[in-house]
């Protein structure tokens, strides 16, 4: 689809009126139509999500479903904020704990963006790298009961990363990111 036929409204059901009285409100959505009314950063966008669903599948996610572009309010700071889009996935039962393989899934849209595109804007990679911190400290970081250890977070977040890394290298894996990332606009933004 060309930038002139891709018409995309970004979705803000889940405000009241009130938060769409905002004085952020009209400039945010303005901004974010503008933005995903372009091919290319759709094709971005939509290729951030695909680092997710591909680590999703292969660690044996279910009920993977796609998001595409809303604003949201803001509780924190008390305004509308956009969430650009995502993934959400029901992580497997594992046994015994693979680290890099479900750190993969938080990380790998900062990664392929950051590799086969233009990295992530600060925003999106403070949200996946907490999301990777909290299933880390859930299920790996706790040293006893002397809290968290942000060493061991580290060193799984830079082996998660490497692989992910060495998988881009395969040409048939990059043909697969792209793929997941035309499947993802498809679903989302009908659009290729």
């Amino acid at each position: 689809m060309t930038e002139k036929s891709a018409r995309i409204t970004i979705k803000s059901s889940t405000l009241t009126p009130e938060q769409r009285n905002h004085p952020n409100f009209a400039p945010l959505l303005a901004q974010e139509e503008k933005l995903f009314n372009s091919d290319a950063y759709r094709l971005r966008v939509s290729l951030h999500e695909a680092g997710h669903v591909i680590y999703m599948r292969a660690a044996g996610a279910t009920k993977i479903i796609f998001y595409g572009p809303e604003i949201i309010w803001d509780a924190r700071f008390e305004k509308p904020a956009i969430s650009r889009s995502s993934v959400v996935w029901t992580p497997p039962v594992v046994d015994s704990v693979a680290v890099a393989l479900n750190l993969k899934p938080f990380i790998g849209g900062i990664v392929f963006r950051e590799r086969l595109s233009v990295p992530n804007d600060a925003e999106a990679i403070e949200r996946d790298m907490f999301d990777a911190r909290q299933w880390f400290d859930t299920h790996v970081g706790r040293t006893g009961n002397k809290g968290f250890d942000d060493a061991r977070f580290e060193v799984a977040i830079e082996e998660a990363r490497e692989e992910i890394i060495r998988d881009l290298r395969s040409p048939a894996f990059k043909k697969k990111a792209w793929e997941t990332a035309r499947e993802f606009s498809r679903e989302v933004f009908r659009c290729d």
